[in-house]
C-alpha cells in the first residue's frame, strides 16, 4: 500500500477522542479502506482522520490507547514471564492490555501481563517469550533439516523450531523439531516456504504477468511463478499457482 495521503486543510482535524491535541500535528492521515500498515487491522478506523502521534501509536501497537506508554510504579516492575533470566531489569517495562496486537501478534494469553523490553520485543516479533531459538546447538546438531538445503552443514546460526512459532505469520507447524540453517530459515520466515524455486529466472518468454488488470503486464523488474503450497505472508496463493506475477 501507498503511504496515506495527508488530508485537505480543512479536515485536519484528528477524529480520535482522546487525542491530546487533536488540531496540532505535521501532518494528518486519512484512513483508507484496505491498509495493513504495520501488520495492523485497520478497519475500525477507515474514514477517519489520524494526527501523526495517534496514527504512529496504532501502526506500531494496534491502538490508539496510550496506556502502554504510562509508567509503571515500582511495585509492578518486574517481568511476568517465569522464564524471563532478568525480571527486575530492564530499561523499560510494558503492562499488557487487552486488544493489543503489536507485530500481528496474539497478546490476549498475555493480557494483564508485565513484560521487560527484552520479552516484549522478542514476543512482538516472533510471537513468543521462548528464547529456545536463540540457544547455541551442540555441533553434533547443526545440520540443517531441509533435504534440498545447497549446504545444511554451513551457517553462521542454526534454529530448532519449537511449537507455536508464528515468526513471520507463518505456519511453523509441518516443521517443529526440525533444525534450519539461517538461510533456510530465513527464506521460510520471509516466503513461508523452503522451495528456492520462485528464484530461478523465468525464461523471456514467460515474463509477463497474468494478471488481467495488470498495468504494466511484460515491463516489470521481477517476475514471480506462483508454486503450489506457497503460505507467504499467511496468504492463500492456492488460487493463483501456476501464474505469473
Amino acid at each position: 500500500h501507498a503511504p496515506p495521503q495527508p488530508v485537505t486543510p480543512v479536515a485536519m482535524r484528528c477524529t480520535y477522542a482522546h487525542c491530546n491535541k487533536p488540531n496540532v500535528s505535521n501532518r494528518f492521515y486519512k484512513i483508507e479502506a484496505g491498509r495493513t500498515s504495520g501488520g495492523q487491522d485497520w478497519s475500525p478506523l477507515v474514514g477517519h482522520t489520524l494526527c501523526t502521534a495517534c496514527y504512529c501509536r496504532y501502526e506500531r501497537g494496534g491502538t490508539l490507547e496510550r496506556s502502554v506508554n504510562k509508567p509503571i510504579p515500582n511495585s509492578a516492575r518486574r517481568c511476568s514471564h517465569p522464564g524471563c533470566d532478568r525480571p527486575n531489569q530492564s530499561s523499560q517495562f510494558y503492562l499488557i492490555e487487552a486488544g493489543r496486537k503489536s507485530g500481528g501478534q496474539d497478546w490476549s494469553k498475555l493480557a494483564g501481563w508485565v513484560l521487560c523490553k527484552s520479552c516484549y520485543t522478542r514476543y512482538e516479533q516472533r510471537g513468543t517469550l521462548e528464547r529456545s531459538v536463540n540457544k547455541p546447538l551442540p555441533p553434533s546438531q547443526r545440520r540443517c533439516s531441509y533435504p534440498y538445503c545447497d549446504r545444511p552443514d554451513h551457517g553462521r546460526a542454526f534454529f530448532q523450531i519449537e511449537a507455536n512459532r508464528t515468526s513471520g505469520g507463518q505456519d511453523w507447524s509441518p516443521l517443529v523439531g526440525w533444525v534450519l540453517c539461517q538461510p533456510c530459515y530465513k527464506r521460510y520466515k520471509d516466503r513461508g516456504t523452503l522451495e528456492r524455486s520462485q528464484n530461478k529466472p523465468l525464461d523471456a518468454s514467460a515474463r509477463r504477468c497474468t494478471y488481467e488488470g495488470c498495468d504494466r503486464q511484460g515491463t516489470g523488474g521481477d517476475f514471480f511463478q506462483i508454486e503450489e503450497g506457497k503460505t507467504a505472508g499467511g496468504q492463500d496463493w492456492s488460487g493463483l499457482a501456476g501464474t505469473v506475477l
